[in-house]
């Protein structure tokens, strides 16, 4: 049994406690404002949660913990489609983190996410049950129902922190060590870096705890005057390679998308972008720098030209969906028979194009890929896919 609604009228804690009590095994998909969110549970227990957010990606905690330097990162995401593993995972098999440590980022990673998601009032979810990532995860197994109650517990004490500690983004200072106050193993080691230089995210980060308990010990020690906070560091403008120009705005909205992994509004804006600015040479090299991006990200995905896909929703759920026309009639030809390279064969118009609304379909959980995949028919010597018609059943 599926699961499709709108936080308007079923609250995400609604959602998981009945996916926890039901003790589901699959992937809950919620699109959200802003971003989006993939939470894999099974039996009922989250093991893991991706995001297209970046503040909620693996890579981000690692190299705010000091395990990885930049340089080190932009390797492991290189190497990441060569060993067709998670960030995490691949970390830990290469050296650059212990499993328990990294153990204990996925758990501070996982139960900042989902705090941060029990605060989205708006937003549509579909759960598929059975479906889980193709890639090794190292999982963590949250109870999904006891978290609930402290995570929402957790966004109430942020609220009223508000006034005090108004975000993570403020810059706290040790003025006195708190003489004769108890302090947890986390606190003191906050303390250890709050030299009036870091942000209280930055500090979570380095301390390797999370943001919640930064923020309440930063809280707590302005309250009884042991710490002053500064506000935020000015923030220092990046000039991208096409800055200044007419159409800086679109092409900083494209980069964002597919930083993001929304590929297909990334899409979108480049068709948009050609359409208004085609005749500027840069516009041109732009554009073709957007399309081989767009291509690499398609490529570190699970969506391989073999791989077959099902919708999981009905022919009537499609016709009530607000998707793009493109999208709707490539996931009239996802029927759970085909390849994706045998879908593609047959459909008009440009193949990364296609490719990346297929993608997109996959992001918002409508298909998921089968159990079964397609025979690699045409390897032999010589031998094309069919033209015309349907291609052949597997």
């Amino acid at each position: 049994m599926g699961l499709t609604g709108n936080l308007k009228t079923m609250s995400i804690a609604d959602v998981l406690e009945w996916l926890s009590m039901s003790r589901k095994t699959g992937t809950l998909v919620v699109n959200g404002h802003r971003f989006s969110k993939r939470l894999n549970l099974i039996n009922g227990e989250l093991v893991s949660i991706s995001s297209d957010n970046p503040r909620e990606m693996i890579g981000r905690y690692l190299v705010g913990a000091g395990y990885l330097g930049r340089e080190e990162l932009e390797y492991l995401v290189e190497m990441q489609q060569h060993f067709h593993l998670a960030m995490g995972e691949l970390a830990v098999k290469l050296g650059q983190i212990t499993r328990d440590d990294m153990d204990r980022l996925l758990r501070i990673k996982t139960e900042e996410s989902l705090r941060d998601l029990l605060t989205w009032e708006e937003g549509d979810f579909r759960f598929v049950e059975g479906e889980l990532p193709s890639r090794d995860l190292l999982k963590v197994h949250l109870q999904v129902r006891g978290f609930l109650l402290e995570g929402m517990r957790q966004n109430d004490e942020l609220a009223r922190m508000g006034d005090a500690v108004p975000d993570v983004h403020h810059v706290p200072r040790l003025v006195r060590f708190p003489e004769g106050k108890t302090l947890d193993p986390e606190e003191q080691e906050l303390l250890r870096y709050m030299d009036g230089a870091h942000t209280i995210e930055s500090l979570a980060m380095r301390a390797q705890v999370t943001e919640f308990k930064a923020m309440a010990t930063v809280f707590r020690g302005v309250r009884e005057g042991w710490i002053e906070l500064g506000p935020p560091p000015p923030k220092v403008e990046h000039e991208t390679p096409y800055a200044r120009l007419a159409w800086q705005e679109m092409a900083d909205k494209i980069e964002e998308d597919l930083n993001r992994g929304r590929l297909l509004d990334a899409l979108l804006g480049l068709l948009s972008l050609r359409e208004k600015y085609g005749d500027d040479p840069v516009a041109v090299d732009f554009g073709f720098d957007i399309e081989g991006r767009l291509e690499e990200a398609i490529k570190d995905s699970e969506l391989d030209e073999f791989a077959v896909l099902e919708p999981t929703i009905t022919p009537q759920e499609l016709m009530k969906l607000d998707i793009d026309p493109g999208e709707g009639f490539v996931l009239s030809r996802l029927d759970g028979r085909y390849s994706i390279g045998e879908i593609l064969a047959q459909l008009p118009g440009n193949e990364l194009h296609n490719m990346v609304r297929i993608h997109e379909l996959h992001r918002r959980g409508l298909v998921k890929v089968s159990k079964v995949h397609a025979v690699r028919r045409y390897q032999e010597p010589g031998a094309e896919p069919p033209r015309g018609g349907h291609p052949a059943q597997s």
